[in-house]
Order: structure tokens, then C-alpha cells, then sequence
């Protein structure tokens, strides 16, 4: 006897993987049961547009630091996943000011679910293995300034 998974089934189950092995907090499945989605709270984000998430991506590596980060296909943006941010930050318009932006608490952050087409894991989460939020900002500014050494903005 062959057993069938739906996709609704599938979303589902890695939405609960999401939450119990990654330690995300708040995840969900919305919108007609495809969308997985976290609140943001016991994790943050920063959103961050291409070549500067690329410089980012680099010092990450070159720290030999590990977070989750997600591709958004259709504006090639990268979301990085980081713990949680501090309520009050310096970062907000600094990381603004280089087309960054942090995810407040509440705010939901997609995640890539099984056949999604929009976003996908470029650093796929490992466990609750993840930078914290103000060492990547401060990773984020620092990128900018080797961008622009670099010939970029």
C-alpha cells in the first residue's frame, strides 16, 4: 500500500521542523496552506539587496560565521536570519541608509517551503546555529565601506 503526502501535509511538517529542530519560535503555515511563515521575535532578519548581501555573504564566511539566509528569486535580495534584535538599535538607519532593512518584532519573514518558486536556502538552517542580529549589522555597514574600496556604491 503506497501512502500519499499532500503538499498542504508536506508544508505542514516542515513548517513544525522549522519551529522544533531550528528553534525559530514562531512559525506558521498561512495562505491556504503554502506559505510558511515566521513572526519575527525570538528571530530577526535583515533584507539586503544584491552586491551588498554578496560582501555580506563573504565576511560571513570569512569569519567562518553561520546563519540562515534565504534568496528571494524574483529581486535577488537576501534575507539573513539571525537571532533575536534588541528591542532598541542603532542600526535601523544606518542599514537603511545602504537599502537594508531589519525586520521588527511581529513581522513576518517567508520562508521557503517545498516547491516554492519564490525564495529558496542559500545557507540552509542548521539547528539554532545562527549570527547574532547586532554582529551582522555591524558586518552590513562595514561590507559597504569594502564595496565602495571596491568600486561599488
Amino acid at each position: 500500500m503506497t501512502t500519499t503526502v499532500s503538499a498542504a501535509d508536506m508544508v505542514h511538517e516542515l513548517a513544525a521542523r522549522y519551529q522544533e529542530i531550528n528553534g525559530m519560535g514562531s512559525v506558521e503555515v498561512a495562505f491556504g496552506d503554502d506559505r510558511i511563515i515566521l513572526r519575527a521575535g525570538a528571530v530577526a532578519g535583515i533584507r539586503i539587496l544584491r552586491p551588498l548581501a554578496d560582501l555580506v555573504r563573504e565576511e560571513l564566511r570569512r569569519r567562518d560565521l553561520r546563519t540562515p539566509t534565504i534568496e528571494h528569486v524574483r529581486t535577488g535580495s537576501l534575507m539573513f536570519i539571525t537571532n533575536a534584535a534588541p528591542p532598541k538599535t542603532p542600526w535601523d538607519n544606518a542599514l537603511f541608509k545602504h537599502f537594508a532593512a531589519r525586520t521588527v518584532i511581529g513581522s513576518l519573514i517567508a520562508l521557503p517551503g517545498p516547491g516554492d518558486e519564490l525564495r529558496n536556502w542559500l545557507d540552509a538552517s542548521d539547528g539554532t546555529l545562527r549570527v547574532d542580529f547586532d554582529d551582522l549589522a555591524r558586518i552590513t555597514i562595514e561590507a559597504t565601506a569594502t564595496g565602495r574600496q571596491h568600486g561599488g556604491r
